[in-house]
């Protein structure tokens, strides 16, 4: 897993990388390794935005989520590992930030293509909207289990 973090007092970072270990040891058995990046920035906040591969190898992302007053750096990491799980626990290999990204992509795709997302945003509506005015390519969303299927014929 990775943590990208910009934050100038050395303390919060560690709490956070703390807690962070101590939410995925609720979820997952063995050691567990995070990896910080630090980044420069203007703000003087927290800024953190997980990464991790699910089991199929899909990269997966928490989106990034900004410190506030009044919320600890803890439940900061809560929310940012609960956001992951979301996607891990129920297999979905798109996660919320990528799905209206590849829209444009595999409108393009002559062949059939299939994506599962956890929830269709405004993003990927807009996209598909458009992109099917685009190219006279047609899509379903389908609702399956715990998830949604786009299916691009």
């Amino acid at each position: 897993m990775t943590s990208h973090l910009k934050q100038s007092k050395r303390s919060i970072p560690l709490r956070i990388k703390n807690s962070i270990t101590s939410e995925l040891k609720n979820y997952f058995d063995g050691e567990i390794e995070i990896k910080e990046r630090w980044v420069d920035s203007l703000s003087p906040g927290v800024g953190l935005c997980l990464w991790t591969r699910s089991n199929k190898g899909a990269l997966i992302s928490s989106g990034t989520l900004l410190g506030e007053r009044n919320l600890s750096s803890e439940r900061l990491s809560k929310i940012a590992v609960n956001r992951l799980l979301k996607y891990l626990k129920k297999d979905i290999p798109v996660d919320n930030y990528l799905s209206d990204q590849l829209v444009p992509l595999l409108s393009y795709i002559k062949k059939p293509s299939t994506i599962k997302v956890l929830e269709i945003t405004n993003h990927t509506k807009t996209n598909l909207e458009i992109f099917s005015k685009f190219n006279k390519r047609s899509y379903e969303i389908k609702k399956v289990e715990n998830a949604f299927l786009i299916n691009f014929f």
